[in-house]
């Protein structure tokens, strides 16, 4: 029958670092250590006892605005098998913390689980919840437990070679395309950011993760009277500071789920993508054909072009990107506005306003953003330059 013990850190007593110590030197043939977070000291901490493992399996979250580069190194630099996961998205991460060590030979294993981090915060800076099991593998109930974690393990292990979100990780130069596509960060430079991280070497954008649990259940939210305006929700000034900007920023539009046509993605092989999006109401009430033009971007400077009808208008604005925590451009885009009142999209309702992705199709032209929400926000002191948000709602 399993053994058990409760730490309460950061109270007095013992910190979580001292429980990993005194399991990792007990007999053991196999170790597990799953953590949504590594820093580098906090692999130091207990560098000499990880480099003793003749066989642990770590994982580790990323995309998640703190694991980072030197911990990474610092982890296979051990001899540790390294895994890391990339949900895909910002908003549902990994997030497990626990060490399991088994000893086959003796018929025991020995689980720490709780909310400590594999981070110096989680070793011993924080207040943290964790308990420590003992586990006797010929008792059923405690195999059983074993059986559970293991059939978990294995089904992470399943997602290895089939796409970019369990990733298998050998050496540094692995570890530089995760710092440099903006997944993992870097302890020497990275601030305090809205942004999980910036990317610098391509345009993949991750697939997110098929993940369970969020079907049937219902989010509430507090009732706060009517949501919509004619003009613009309520909503209040964000700090956003990242590596391209820093300033405040106010949010002027939400799109729906977005769809191929947004993304300009070819539904079909016939399908001639424009390489624009329609400005529409998207999650606003508002009057798709007056408020971008009157409203968001009334500073730009409107002009016509040469060689294009004078009733078209057009006006460049810079554009940063946050796509699933991860920073992307600026880029100098072109917005279009037509400003007839005499046709028959016009008496429809149509939109009026497109935004042109020019050197940001790359990583607009993405079916791994279908269904995600576009956010748009006005940066706060700047007539012409906002950021671009793409997330899970």
């Amino acid at each position: 029958m399993a053994k058990t013990k409760y730490l309460l850190q950061g109270l007095g007593g013992r910190d979580f670092v001292d429980e990993v110590k005194d399991l990792l030197q007990k007999p053991h043939t196999k170790a597990f250590y799953y953590s949504a977070f590594l820093r580098e000291a906090s692999v130091l901490e207990i560098e000499d006892l990880l480099k003793k493992e003749s066989d642990i399996k770590t994982v580790i979250g990323i995309r998640n605005a703190s694991t980072s580069s030197q911990g990474l190194e610092a982890l296979i630099g051990t001899g540790a098998k390294l895994y890391v996961v990339d949900t895909g998205s910002a908003v549902r991460i990994f997030h497990p913390k626990t060490l399991v060590v088994v000893d086959e030979k003796r018929g025991k294993a020995y689980a720490a689980i709780g909310s400590s981090n594999f981070t110096p915060g989680g070793f011993y800076g924080n207040i943290e919840n964790n308990i420590v099991v003992e586990l006797d593998l010929t008792d059923s109930s405690d195999k059983q437990f074993y059986d559970d974690f293991m059939s978990g393990f294995d089904s992470i292990m399943k997602f290895v070679g089939a796409g970019d979100n369990v990733l298998h990780i050998t050496k540094d130069s692995e570890i530089q395309e995760l710092l440099q596509d903006g997944r993992i960060v870097d302890e020497n430079t990275t601030k305090i950011v809205t942004s999980v991280g910036t990317h610098k070497s391509g345009n993949r954008t991750v697939k997110r993760m098929p993940l369970k649990g969020t079907t049937g259940h219902v989010v509430k939210k507090r009732k706060a009277g009517a949501q919509k305006t004619r003009a613009t929700k309520k909503v209040g000034t964000t700090v956003v500071v990242t590596t391209a900007f820093q300033g405040k920023v106010v949010e002027v539009w939400k799109s729906k789920e977005l769809k191929e046509r947004d993304l300009t993605i070819p539904s079909n092989a016939s399908t001639n993508p424009t390489g624009s999006m329609l400005m529409k109401k998207g999650d606003y009430d508002i009057d798709q054909q007056s408020y971008f033009y009157d409203v968001v971007f009334k500073d730009l400077k409107w002009s016509v072009k040469v060689g294009k009808p004078n009733y078209y208008k057009f006006a460049d604005a810079k554009f940063h990107f946050i796509i699933e925590g991860i920073e992307y451009g600026p880029y100098t885009l072109t917005l279009k506005y037509d400003e007839r009142t005499n046709t028959k999209s016009y008496a429809q309702k149509q939109p009026n306003v497109s935004l042109s992705w020019g050197d940001a199709k790359d990583i607009i032209k993405n079916r791994n953003l279908l269904d995600k929400i576009m956010y748009l926000y006005r940066i706060e002191g700047e007539k012409d330059k906002f950021l671009v948000e793409i997330k899970d709602e």
